[in-house]
C-alpha cells in the first residue's frame, strides 16, 4: 500500500483465519528520527501502545494481532480497519464544503487556505468560509501564505506558480485533500 525506506505498509490475508489484515514493516538501520529512534524501535513502541489502548478501550484503534521478525525486518500485523481516511471522506462526501468553495470559484477566486479553522459550519448546516487573506484570482499564482500545514510553503508557490496541487480542491478535482500536504513531491 505504501513503501518507504523505513519499511512498508501492506494489506494481506491471514492464511490461518482468512481475514484481511494490515501489515507494517520496519527495516533495520532506517527511518531514524531527530531523537535517534529507528523504524524498528518505533514499530515495537507502536505495537506496545496499540496493545495497551486496545486492552483499555477496544474499538478505538486497530487490534494488534502479531509482532514478528523475518530476517532483519520487523512486522506488525493488525486488524484491517474498513473505511476511508477522514480527508477523503471530507473531500468525497462534503457537498457543504463543495458548495462553499464553489461560490468563490464562480467569482473567479481561489480560496487558498482551506484549513479546518477557516471553514465554519453554521447551525443550519451550511459551510461559511472565513479568513480571506490568501484568496487570489484563479488565473494568478497562489498566495504565498496560509495556515501552516494547510497552505504551500512560499518557496514552492514561487517555484511552481502553475502547479495544480497548489490550488484549492475545486481548482483541481483529483486532489486527495483540501489541505496542502508537505509530503507531496512536485515536478522538477
Amino acid at each position: 500500500m505504501q513503501p518507504s525506506n523505513a519499511g512498508g505498509a501492506y494489506q494481506a490475508r491471514d492464511t490461518r483465519t482468512g481475514r484481511l489484515v494490515f501489515v507494517k514493516e520496519a527495516r533495520p538501520h532506517n527511518g531514524y528520527t531527530w531523537d535517534g529512534v529507528d523504524a524498528k524501535r518505533r514499530l515495537r513502541q507502536e505495537y506496545d501502545t496499540l496493545t495497551a489502548v486496545h486492552r483499555a478501550a477496544p474499538g478505538v484503534c486497530p487490534r494488534p494481532l502479531e509482532l514478528f521478525t523475518e530476517w532483519e525486518h520487523d512486522f506488525l500485523v493488525m486488524e484491517h480497519v474498513d473505511g476511508v481516511p477522514l480527508t477523503r471522506w471530507i473531500n468525497g462526501a462534503s457537498p457543504v464544503l463543495d458548495s462553499a468553495l464553489g461560490q468563490p470559484h464562480a467569482l473567479g477566486l481561489r480560496f487558498g487556505d482551506v484549513s479546518p479553522g477557516n471553514v465554519i459550519v453554521a447551525p443550519a448546516g451550511e459551510a461559511r468560509l472565513i479568513d480571506f487573506e490568501s484568496v487570489t484570482p484563479v488565473g494568478d499564482p497562489p498566495a504565498r501564505m496560509g495556515t501552516a500545514g494547510f497552505a504551500p510553503p512560499p518557496e514552492v508557490t514561487a517555484a511552481h506558480p502553475a502547479e495544480p496541487l497548489l490550488t484549492d480542491r475545486n481548482s483541481w478535482p483529483h486532489s486527495p485533500s483540501p489541505c496542502w500536504h508537505r509530503s507531496t513531491t512536485l515536478p522538477g
